[in-house]
This record gives C-alpha cells, structure tokens and sequence, in this order.
C-alpha cells in the first residue's frame, strides 16, 4: 500500500468519529457524517484497486519464476550432452547462464512471497475499513434518531457526549487501531552505495566467473 492511502486509511478510521461528534453541535451533522462514509467508500475503493494490483504483480511473479525453472531444467540437460559430446566450451556457456538464473530465482520467489503478504495485509485493511463503515452508518442513524426526537434542534444534552460513551470508546478503539496499522507497514530495502564503481565490477566479474567454473565442476562430476 502506498504511503498516501496507508495515511488515508489511518485518517478515515482513526479521524471520523471525532470529526462526526464535534460536529453534533452544528446545524448539519448528519450532512458530515453522509460525507465521512463516502470518504470511506473512497478508501475502500481504493484498497480493492491496490489488492488487484498486488495480485496481477504475483501472477507475473509466478509466471516468470516457472519460465526460469523450465529454463534451467533444460540447460542442465543440455550441458550434460554438451559434456558427453566433448564439447566444454558450450558447457562452460550453457554453466554461465545457468548461474544467472539460479541468481535470479531466491529474488523472484522473495518478490512472491513479499507480494502475497502485502495482499494479506491489504485484505486486513480492507476488512478493517468496511467494520468501520458499518459503525459509521449505525451511528448516522443514531443521529438521524436524535434529530427526530429533537424536532430538528440538538439540545445541549443531546448533542455532547458524556465521558465514557459508546462513541468516545470507538473513538479510543480506533487510536488504537491506527497504530496498528502503521506498526504493520514495512519499507523496501535500498540500494548499496558503491565506492568504486569500476572496481566493484570488476570484482563481481570475477566473482562470476569462479562461480561458474564451479557449477560446470559439479556439472561434470553428475555427468
């Protein structure tokens, strides 16, 4: 979930109560509260887009992690023949891109399983926003009932609220409900610093290579 609907979604449930209730004392309450479920509406919306998105990334996460595994199946097998055949120079080639691929999987398998993480959480949010929605239209027509009783006028006594009521205690349970859904975000990794550039690669070129002879190596002693 971008940092942007995280905020709005920390708002909506942590803010709207408080929002709904100071406003009992205006004239137009129930015009408020109509227009914080709709924001509401808005997240959710929102939210379902976001799991959408989530899961077509996982799809295409899932998609190339078994063209890979096809791929590396059949080099092996290729590198075998090449190896009976006398012919190591393409064994060493096929060994080469066979590394690059081992390299990539553990990368698309954590872009797999971090994906699928994120739609679990995304799927709490969501539950969380419509149990909100549900106690917003229950206390709209908490304020539609008092407006009826009232004959259109929010009394002094109608209109406070006394301390420890069932809406201050949402509004304290939704604080709280706020702070879990920040604990619960995590960010992306950032990228190394290089010192060296030049070097950096040239090392990690080296690296490769040695990796390579060693996979050809173990390559050969299966053959």
């Amino acid at each position: 979930m971008s940092e942007s609907l995280l905020g709005r979604v920390a708002r909506l449930v942590g803010g709207t109560f408080t929002t709904v209730v100071d406003a009992a004392e205006n004239a137009a309450p129930e015009v408020v509260a109509r227009q914080a479920i709709e924001e509401v509406d808005g997240a959710i919306d929102e939210v379902r887009a976001e799991i959408g998105r989530k899961q077509a990334n996982r799809h295409n996460a899932n998609r190339e992690l078994s063209s890979l595994n096809d791929r590396a199946a059949n080099l092996k097998a290729q590198i075998q023949t090449a190896l009976v055949q006398g012919r190591e120079d393409l064994a060493e080639a096929g060994a080469g891109e066979l590394v690059g691929i081992e390299d990539r999987l553990p990368i698309i398998e954590g872009l797999v399983a971090t994906t699928q993480e994120e739609e679990q959480k995304l799927a709490h949010y969501l539950a969380g926003l419509r149990s909100k929605r549900d106690e917003m239209e229950r206390d709209l027509q908490l304020i539609r009932d008092r407006k009826r009783q009232d004959k259109g006028q929010l009394s002094g006594e109608a209109g406070g609220v006394a301390p420890g009521s069932s809406v201050e205690r949402r509004v304290e349970k939704a604080g709280g409900a706020v702070a879990r859904v920040k604990a619960s975000v995590t960010g992306l990794p950032t990228a190394a610093e290089t010192a060296d550039a030049s070097s950096r690669a040239e090392l990690e070129e080296l690296h490769r290579k040695n990796r390579v002879a060693e996979r050809l190596a173990a390559l050969k002693k299966e053959s």
